[in-house]
């Protein structure tokens, strides 16, 4: 494997690469794109005005700024600078990888980029997970272990107070960048990393129980619908108070529908074996690395798969899991310099990267509130751009869900 600082093919190649790479990011990303609902505009009017809780710190913020209101608009654009900073982000880093000219690499890049995870991405707009991506490929960008260190300390600890779930999202994709850095013969790098990660672990577990009780709940819910201009739906409130020993009931009751396992077996079926796919890359460039960098490595990749044991968005965390293992594929190539694949030909996995490309072009996607993906040439979307240039449609648009 070529370092990627050095390419020695032709420019114009990476630059070809590059566009049509990034070009099937943004069709993929068009197949599911909406604007956020109701669920999300919910989570970010979340505040502390009756007492710490989790996921409160961006109603917190806001508030600073207009504490008797939070416009759906202003959490509109806010959604689509986030979903916009992360597609730079990942342009940027589809420039770096095409440079290296590393075959295994881009092949892993059409597979994920035309992938259901991608499409969820899009679909998920307004998700705090958007952040924590936005968050994660940053510190990529990162070179160093101490600057990563005092980037990712308070970073991510603001992160788990606009979602906890993020600890289990992106913290072993994190962990892993820094070791990566790590100078395995400075002792206080171990320490420092040590402590950071024994602070976040303590940080989550305090969030994680930082539940309102059923009557302060419904204060709450009374606040922010005076706050929000939509009328929102009251179900969206009850993780107000759900806490881990009153939730478990719902799970075995979501678990018990056979509709349930169906979605999962499906998704499974859809999205796993690429999994196993960007595994096999990743593990090949760890060849020559301990057994427990291995180990690590492969845990990091499938860490999502922990949130269906507190959660119940069963097609989502099968997405975010194919997420994660790409995140994991690009994490060690951007940390590994001088290292080499096994002999094994680049063209078998190009091939089957195409095919998968075209594959996944056409499968449609079950998404959330009833919508459906959309395909080239995105007729839908041509017809919204024409009605608001008409002024049949409005802007900013309200979900319905």
């Amino acid at each position: 494997m070529t370092s990627l600082d050095n390419n020695k093919k032709p420019l114009h190649l990476s630059k070809l690469l590059t566009f049509l790479i990034g070009f099937i990011l943004i069709c993929t990303l068009l197949k599911g794109a909406r604007i956020p609902n109701l669920w999300t505009y919910t989570h970010f009017l979340f505040n502390y005005e009756f007492g710490f809780m989790r996921r409160g710190l961006i109603g917190a913020a806001y508030g600073l700024f207009n504490p008797t209101a939070f416009a759906y608009s202003s959490f509109l654009y806010l959604s689509l600078g986030i979903f916009c900073l992360n597609a730079v982000l990942m342009l940027k880093l589809i420039s770096r990888l095409t440079a290296s000219q590393d075959h295994r690499i881009i092949a892993a890049m059409l597979i994920y980029f035309s992938s259901a995870s991608i499409v969820y991405q899009a679909h998920s707009i307004g998700f705090a997970e958007n952040i924590g991506l936005s968050l994660c490929l940053i510190s990529f960008l990162i070179p160093s272990f101490k600057s990563k260190i005092l980037f990712i300390g308070p970073a991510f600890s603001l992160l788990l107070l606009i979602h906890e779930a993020n600890m289990i999202l992106y913290f072993p994709t994190l962990f892993m960048s820094l070791i990566f850095t790590i100078d395995r013969q400075n002792k206080n790098q171990h320490k420092a990393l040590a402590a950071l990660s024994l602070y976040f672990i303590v940080l989550f577990l305090f969030i994680t129980t930082q539940t309102l009780d059923k009557s302060t709940a419904a204060l709450m819910q009374t606040s922010a619908q005076q706050r929000a201009d939509l009328t929102l739906n009251p179900i969206h409130f009850e993780l107000l108070w759900h806490s881990s020993e009153n939730i478990l009931p719902l799970l075995i009751k979501h678990w018990s529908n056979p509709g349930r396992l169906l979605m999962f077996l499906g998704s499974a079926l859809l999205l796993f074996p690429l999994c196993l796919i960007l595994l096999r890359y990743s593990l090949a460039l760890l060849k020559h690395q301990p057994i427990s960098i291995k180990i690590l490595s492969v845990l990091a990749s499938i860490s999502p798969l922990l949130l269906h044991l507190v959660a119940w968005d069963t097609i989502r965390w099968n997405a975010l899991v194919l997420s994660s293992c790409f995140l994991m594929l690009i994490n060690i190539k951007l940390h590994s310099h001088n290292q080499h694949y096994p002999n094994i030909s680049w063209q078998k996995s190009l091939i089957l990267a195409v095919f998968l490309v075209f594959i996944q072009s056409q499968v449609p996607v079950l998404l959330f509130d009833g919508y459906q993906s959309q395909n080239l040439p995105f007729i839908h979307h041509l017809q919204y751009i024409q009605q608001l240039i008409t002024g049949a449609e409005q802007w900013p648009p309200l979900p319905a869900h």
